[in-house]
């Protein structure tokens, strides 16, 4: 597992910047993953219907690790 700092950098400092008063957990986003992705293939708005899970995502490393390979898995199906 890569820290934050050396994976990116930028992610560190709009996490920082981004922090919300409310704020999903992992555990609630990765719940939340297969909706998220169902929406963005179905071309809905996916940020705009799930914004925490978008917001978790640019803050949390390896919650967008198991988003990218979600999508990517959805996407050769």
């Amino acid at each position: 597992m890569k820290p934050v700092l050396k994976a990116n950098p930028q992610r560190l400092f709009r996490s920082i910047f981004a922090t919300q008063e409310e704020e999903i957990t992992c555990p609630v986003c990765f719940e939340l993953l297969d909706s998220y992705v169902d929406s963005e293939i179905s071309g809905a708005d996916a940020a705009a219907l799930l914004p925490q899970v978008r917001q978790h995502l640019d803050c949390c490393y390896q919650c967008c690790e198991l988003y990218e390979g979600l999508r990517q898995v959805a996407d050769l199906v």
